[in-house]
């Protein structure tokens, strides 16, 4: 991991455009303290500062937040043995690769203040986006279990099978491809899409995504991108009133590109889980953000103005 992050900040500039322009930290962090010592608290960066995010599940199991309550306490220490297995793993990685801050969801936004939920929500994409780095804790089911999953080789290795019915191949396909608690959940879509880079801790071990390369493993990188990556890819190079010359296909006008884009990624978002159904418009308001100040689109309820009438065909 720490050569996958040193590379690709070493020499991609699609991935190291994003730092250039940013002006603006996150309301709170969580400072693990210098190196050499893990002193938890929360601040309030008054400059911007390097700093990684988390990305997983919460689950329904109990954990600690951050609360009106517990708010000043917090701002003098957060005691180690207060938190979650998953953030004392995240805290770990962070300081590992050479980073003092850390963002997460539930320790950066105060939870039982509508007003601050609101604003932090509306700012959640900026907070992916502008972080160094995102640890994806894709394999964990909530909180309290490990970033550190037991390996299963059938995840990664090739397999023959000889002499066997298709009903058979098909039941260990599904089984294979079937998608990781992580990104069975709504509000990891934009965490998964804007972030520049992205460190996913599964079944297979570790994997490196970002916007030029992706590491499944140690080695070669994969020269293709998913189907949603790609629909990404096509979104940001949809720009409304310049020249459309930035198509992902030469020979397809960007903004069909970008139609299509939005559909898929719309499509996937919709099949998504939410603890709150009340937050099915929440959850997507930092893609939107994102494409709003870097794309210039225009979005109504949720659906791109600039798409009109395409996003209205059902």
């Amino acid at each position: 991991a720490i050569r996958w992050l040193d590379l690709c900040r070493r020499t991609h500039v699609t991935c190291n455009r994003v730092h250039s322009s940013v002006n603006r930290p996150p309301t709170r962090l969580i400072d693990i303290g210098p190196e050499g010592t893990l002193l938890l608290r929360l601040v309030y960066p008054q400059e911007p500062v390097e700093y990684l995010t988390l990305s997983h599940c919460w689950g329904k199991s109990h954990i600690i937040c951050l609360l009106k309550a517990n708010h000043e306490q917090l701002l003098r220490s957060i005691k180690q043995e207060h938190l979650p297995q998953l953030f004392k793993d995240a805290v770990s990685v962070t300081q590992r690769l050479g980073y003092r801050y850390l963002w997460i969801d539930s320790l950066c936004i105060i939870q039982d203040s509508p007003e601050d939920w609101e604003s932090e929500a509306s700012r959640m994409g900026s907070v992916y986006e502008n972080s160094v780095c995102t640890i994806a804790a894709v394999s964990a089911p909530d909180s309290n279990s490990s970033l550190f999953t037991r390996y299963y080789p059938l995840y990664t290795n090739n397999y023959i099978m000889r002499d066997v019915t298709r009903g058979v191949r098909k039941i260990v396909t599904n089984l294979l491809e079937r998608p990781e608690p992580l990104y069975k959940r709504a509000w990891a879509l934009q965490e998964r899409l804007v972030s520049p880079r992205l460190i996913e801790y599964g079944k297979n071990g570790i994997s490196w995504h970002c916007r030029e390369e992706i590491f499944l493993e140690p080695g070669i990188p994969v020269t293709h991108l998913s189907p949603l990556a790609e629909s990404w890819n096509n979104l940001l190079c949809t720009h409304i009133g310049e020249d459309q010359t930035e198509g992902v296909r030469a020979n397809i006008d960007p903004l069909i590109n970008g139609q299509r884009g939005w559909m898929k990624l719309v499509g996937e978002y919709s099949e998504m889980k939410l603890t709150f159904e009340s937050d099915r418009v929440h959850a997507l308001k930092g893609v939107i953000s994102v494409l709003q100040a870097r794309r210039g689109l225009s979005f109504l309820a949720g659906v791109c103005q600039n798409f009109l009438p395409y996003s209205l065909l059902w």
